[in-house]
């Protein structure tokens, strides 16, 4: 099976999803790791592993343990 691309920068402009996020429907850091995970995607088509990691590390504010954890686990 195929996985689907959801078009992040899309649902969060939404009015739904505002509507969630202040209900306090969405969980905000498993949103983050999903932005993390797909930047990371489009990052390494230009640059490797360290660089693109690297990169991460900077924008979020996270160690290389986290930002690694976060691209590299299995998630359920």
């Amino acid at each position: 099976m195929a996985k689907r691309v959801i078009d992040i920068s899309r649902l969060i402009m939404s009015p739904a999803f505002k509507r969630f996020d202040e209900a306090g429907l969405i969980d905000r850091i498993a949103l983050r790791n999903m932005l993390i995970r797909e930047e990371f995607r489009q990052l390494r088509k230009s640059m490797n592993r360290t660089e693109a990691l690297s990169r991460l590390m900077d924008k979020y504010f996270l160690g290389y343990d986290s930002i690694f954890s976060i691209v590299y686990r299995n998630r359920k």
